[in-house]
């Protein structure tokens, strides 16, 4: 999802040559595992809303966990895990786990989703059955932020998300992409910047939130801990705000959105090298993009809706 920042820019040879040897990191109990190096500057293709037959060239393909990896040389898996999944029912016609209503309709865990702070103005003008008791993404309003201010609330939801994260290395994904771990940024404490970012007008940089950036660190360590018990490489997604933070906590790439759009390419590009991706959604984000940073990664543009080829309103372009 859009969203919008980073030590040491490496060479070339020195990338290529990381790519050809397995990385050991820690699991978290002083055991090495193994992950598999990221592919950097590889052609990308960014496929969240569902699986097709990727553009000749791609090597780095990204989808959702409940489908398949693509086999074409480096597969992420996507995973929304600081917010809740949209309303999606499974064969037995339950909720699925980790969707919102699958959350609120039990009372222990509704108590791991971010409550609205003033129900009588809900946080989105759409889906106010979440919005007005919950605290939604204004931008994705079917999306609850979860609550990660007490330990034991990031305990409980890393324990729900490493199952996604499991399913991950089950299916053989070589890494994860756990969307949005900016949603802190989103969690606004005011009624003020709450009524902006509902109207659709984005607060100062600045703003108060309820959450912090150590609360979705913390968060993070646990499912990087998860991941890499597990074999999967974990990348950062989004948050430019974290700067080189992201990468000292653990994380081993970055897929990111609209670096052009909101000119933080360079930011990423300062941390990470050649070791991340850049998604944009619009035509102006994707020339801006490409001008910045096309040396060192793939850039491609997709439609809004992240929809399959062949679906109305399709974009896929990769400079």
């Amino acid at each position: 999802m859009p969203a919008g920042r980073l030590v040491l820019r490496r060479a070339a040879m020195l990338f290529a040559a990381l790519a050809l040897v397995a990385v050991g990191v820690a699991d978290g109990t002083g055991s090495a595992v193994t992950t598999k190096p990221f592919l950097p500057d590889a052609k990308f293709d960014y496929q969240i809303g569902g699986g097709y037959p990727p553009a000749s060239g791609v090597r780095v393909v990204s989808r959702d966990v409940k489908d398949v990896p693509a086999g074409l040389g480096y597969d992420i898996c996507y995973v929304n895990g600081f917010q809740t999944q949209p309303d999606e029912n499974g064969a037995d016609g339950q909720p699925l786990e980790g969707t919102s209503t699958w959350f609120a309709a039990d009372a222990s865990r509704k108590q791991l989703l971010l409550p609205n702070p003033t129900p009588e103005y809900p946080t989105s003008t759409e889906n106010q059955r979440y919005s007005t008791p919950y605290y939604v993404d204004p931008g994705w309003p079917d999306e609850i932020i979860v609550d990660l201010r007490t330990r034991a609330n990031r305990t409980t939801l890393a324990a729900i998300v490493g199952k996604q994260i499991q399913a991950c290395a089950d299916k053989k994904f070589d890494a994860v992409e756990v969307d949005n771990l900016d949603s802190f940024t989103r969690a606004y404490a005011t009624l003020a910047d709450r009524t902006s970012a509902r109207e659709g007008t984005e607060p100062e940089e600045g703003a108060p939130t309820l959450m912090s950036k150590n609360d979705a660190l913390a968060f993070a360590a646990l499912l990087i801990a998860k991941a890499h018990s597990l074999g999967l490489a974990i990348a950062q997604k989004n948050t430019a705000e974290l700067e080189g933070e992201g990468k000292a906590a653990g994380f081993d790439l970055a897929v990111v959105e609209e670096c052009g759009a909101t000119t933080e390419c360079a930011d990423y590009a300062e941390v990470w090298g050649g070791n991340w991706v850049d998604i944009e959604y619009t035509a102006s984000g994707f020339s801006k993009a490409c001008t910045s940073v096309k040396s060192t990664i793939s850039v491609v543009r997709r439609d809004q809706d992240v929809t399959k080829q062949g679906s109305t309103g399709y974009v896929y372009a990769e400079c």
